[in-house]
């Protein structure tokens, strides 16, 4: 991949491909690739991306949701498809298609779309000019650009309102959760000393797996995963503990609240919240009924309430991209322009 040579590239010259072969290591009992490892992959391919552009750190600050079209088994390889519509001083906006390849068929389906924004960082972790800036030239880029441009607007209202909200440092207690407590090292870094979006991710979908498999006793494949804000860094040297319960369940899924504490002798701080959405499956990955969830407590209620309309937000934005289900895109792998940039604009997808 060559570097980027102008300090105004157009949105085609910051594409890049980053690919993977998934090994038996990388799935669960059923035979599917880990929503965890899919994330993972998917923010290292966001931060090569933005760090080709930069050429110094970034950080993830926002990953907008994630849903999981198709299923992406063992021996398969994919591609991640990687644009920057957008730039600020220091955020960078990148764009990802996820395709995967089926080695048994060779037919090339769209496994998941992905919307990120990093920050380019100094030594201190503190954002720092990129010093260049995207300038979209063709017709699509232009499109592209100005999608993204509105996208990045409410993403940042949305973090706004993150930040504005309170953390009274209580947790929900569940009858149905489990916890996770872990030292940061400097195998979960980048470059600095903080934990790596990617690495915590790896964590937050084992965790939550953990749960949802306990809960419906047997195999659970990643549907999706809610936004996730990173406004605050986790430390080398930091504990963690993460926190998955059950919040809902319906007649083949079910979501898991996860919520990562920094914990130390003087406080206790939540870092993050996000939902994951697992379904219950058996070896072949046909969805299999879970049993219902009823809550006892008054903050398990107000969760269970809040669960559907989490849900029906997601109904709603999957119509968009469940069309690309079962259908085959090996046609367009050559073009450089996105094989969904056509729903992407009309905002019939996510």
């Amino acid at each position: 991949m060559k570097p980027i040579s102008t300090d105004h590239p157009s949105i085609e010259e910051t594409y890049t491909e980053y690919r993977r072969i998934v090994f038996p290591r990388d799935s669960n009992p059923a035979g599917f690739l880990f929503g965890g490892k899919m994330l993972n992959w998917m923010i290292d391919a966001g931060t090569f991306s933005s760090y080709r552009l930069a050429e110094r750190e970034v950080f993830l600050g926002f990953l907008d949701n994630v849903y999981f079209i198709n299923p992406v088994k063992i021996g398969s390889i994919l591609t991640y498809r990687c644009w920057i519509p957008r730039t600020g001083r220091s955020s960078i906006d990148v764009y990802i298609e996820a395709l995967v390849r089926d080695r048994s068929t060779n037919k090339v389906y769209l496994s998941s779309v992905s919307k990120m924004i990093f920050v380019a960082v100094d030594e201190g972790g503190r954002p720092v000019s990129i010093g260049r800036s995207v300038t979209p030239n063709s017709s699509w880029e232009k499109k592209l650009h100005s999608y993204f441009q509105r996208w990045h607007s409410e993403s940042i209202k949305i973090v706004d309102r993150y930040k504005k909200m309170k953390d009274t440092g209580n947790e929900v207690l569940s009858k149905f959760q489990i916890e996770s407590v872990k030292r940061v090292t400097v195998e979960d870094t980048f470059l600095s000393n903080v934990m790596y979006a990617g690495s915590l991710m790896l964590s937050l979908d084992e965790v939550a797996a953990i749960m949802a498999s306990t809960y419906a006793e047997g195999n659970v494949v990643t549907a999706s995963v809610d936004q996730m804000i990173f406004v605050e860094p986790i430390k080398v040297n930091e504990y963690i503990k993460i926190v998955a319960r059950v919040t809902r369940t319906w007649n083949t899924s079910m979501e898991i609240a996860v919520d990562v504490w920094s914990i130390s002798r003087e406080n206790k701080r939540r870092k993050l919240r996000s939902y994951f959405t697992f379904v219950h499956v058996d070896e072949s990955g046909k969805p299999l009924p879970v049993k219902q969830f009823k809550p006892h407590s008054v903050e398990e209620f107000d969760e269970w309430e809040g669960a559907e309309n989490r849900r029906s937000r997601r109904l709603r934005e999957l119509k968009g991209i469940q069309r690309y289900r079962s259908v085959d895109l090996s046609i367009d792998m050559d073009s450089v322009q996105p094989i969904t940039l056509k729903d992407l604009l009309s905002e019939t997808l996510i």
